[in-house]
């Protein structure tokens, strides 16, 4: 009994290492949404309506080409993926897909408004995030998940000029904060 829970710590434990190493999806992908979010506001505030899909759909292209490129790499060094580590990419391939749909296909063709988007795509965000927490077993992203939750909460709220405010502000706490922590929580981990 003794061995069989010290072997589900330690595939815990490899899945942590694994999602830390994985935290430089959180980094990029925060950063990116953080210059997005913020471009979106400007390009609302220069009354330059037109570009702001052009700018996200340019940002994160760019960004799901980067994580392929980054996820081909990590399976080819490590040659293995556990349980839980495709777990995590296939939510999160769910989610990234899932909010493509609603804002390159669905926004365009009218059968989602643009009020309703970001609320929308924050409490996908929300599930992403909360998922991979409880999957990996960290406390302090599962908080951060929660502020995504608050989020699409404020955003149905308010005008949707804001919205990008809101996105920006809540990226720091609920993708970068996150990320930059557990590289550093459970790399150190790795390199005991």
């Amino acid at each position: 009994m003794e061995e069989q829970i010290k072997i589900i710590r330690d595939i815990l434990e490899k899945t942590r290492r694994n999602v830390a190493d994985n935290g430089k999806y959180f980094i990029m992908w925060g950063w990116l949404t953080l210059a997005a979010s913020i471009g979106q506001y400007g390009l609302i505030y220069f009354e330059m309506f037109e570009w702001i899909g052009i700018m996200w759909a340019v940002l994160m292209t760019s960004g799901a080409i980067v994580s392929g490129v980054i996820a081909k790499k990590s399976y080819t060094k490590s040659g293995v993926i556990g349980y839980a580590d495709h777990t995590i990419g296939s939510l999160w391939m769910a989610c990234g897909l899932s909010i493509f749909l609603l804002a390159f296909v669905g926004m365009p063709l009218g059968a989602i408004s643009i009020q309703a988007l970001n609320p929308i795509i924050m409490t996908i965000i929300w599930i992403g995030v909360f998922v991979t927490s409880r999957v990996i077993a960290w406390k302090p992203l599962q908080w951060s998940a929660f502020l995504w939750l608050a989020g699409a909460f404020i955003c149905m709220m308010i005008h949707w000029h804001y919205h990008g405010l809101i996105t920006a502000v809540i990226l720091i706490p609920g993708y970068l904060i996150p990320g930059y922590a557990m590289r550093k929580k459970f790399k150190s981990s790795v390199n005991v």
